[in-house]
């Protein structure tokens, strides 16, 4: 659009934390947890997307927690260790159950860490909502991995440079 100087590709060559502090930046999805742990003061909130999603109000969403069954000690799969639908939830749903977590792996992507639990190589997992609908819709994962749903959170916003007008 006139006025605004956007690259005329995007790309995926840097870490998010990077992306989103760059002072450059025109538009990104932040997570949420890193939005209110270390972004606010740095960037500038555009707005929150809905997905209307089951039992979340509008402009937000939640986690599911996925299992096929629950040993003591379980081995955890999390996208990343500072994710609020991935790690996050995870950490207050073992928690409010007592449970003691065991090993964690770190899959980088909520859908790896559907897939390393349907596959056996992690015991319990949490992805977002939106995410583990498309993975139904489109993966064909299987819906009986789902043993618990996470209240509601503000959805992850979207952002850009703290110096541009939303």
């Amino acid at each position: 659009a006139p006025g605004v100087a956007a690259p005329g590709a995007l790309t995926r060559d840097r870490a998010p934390g990077e992306v989103w502090q760059d002072p450059d930046l025109l538009f990104s999805q932040a997570g949420g947890l890193p939005g209110r742990a270390r972004l606010h003061d740095t960037v500038t909130l555009v707005a929150s997307p809905d997905y209307a999603l089951p039992g979340c109000p509008p402009g937000h969403y939640n986690s599911v927690i996925l299992a096929r069954g629950i040993p003591a000690h379980p081995r955890l799969a999390v996208n990343d260790a500072l994710s609020q639908s991935g790690w996050a939830a995870l950490h207050g749903w073992l928690t409010a159950n007592a449970i003691a977590p065991g090993p964690v792996t770190l899959t980088g992507a909520h859908a790896a860490s559907a897939r390393a639990g349907a596959e056996g190589a992690a015991d319990l997992a949490a992805i977002d909502a939106q995410t583990w609908r498309q993975l139904l819709r489109f993966d064909r994962a299987d819906p009986a991995l789902e043993i618990a749903r996470k209240d509601p959170s503000p959805a992850l916003p979207y952002i850009t440079a703290a110096r541009n007008d939303p």
